[in-house]
């Protein structure tokens, strides 16, 4: 029954204490910290902002790990006057 399945940001994070580094609530707050350091960076002639990737392999997470990433940032940033606009090419 569909009624019964919880939303995917309801589902907790993994507490397993060998959890692969993109499971984990740690991996998460790394990356935002990752993001809101180039937040307010500009590119420069001398310095371009880097990009940001998630890699993995098929069926690793990546979907999954950019709508966390969403869900949190748009938390952590709505007073900065940001839209966080989360889109996958799975859905």
């Amino acid at each position: 029954d569909i009624q019964t399945l919880c939303k995917p940001d309801e589902v907790p994070f993994p507490v397993e204490k060998n959890a692969p580094p993109y499971l984990t609530e740690k991996w998460l707050q790394d990356t935002v910290r990752l993001i809101e350091e180039d937040f307010h960076a500009h590119d420069t002639p001398q310095l371009r902002v880097p990009p940001m990737a998630v890699v993995r392999c098929s069926r690793g997470g990546k979907t999954r790990a950019l709508y966390e990433l969403s869900r949190v940032l748009k938390e952590r940033l709505r007073g900065d006057d940001v839209a966080v606009i989360y889109i996958s090419l799975n859905d």
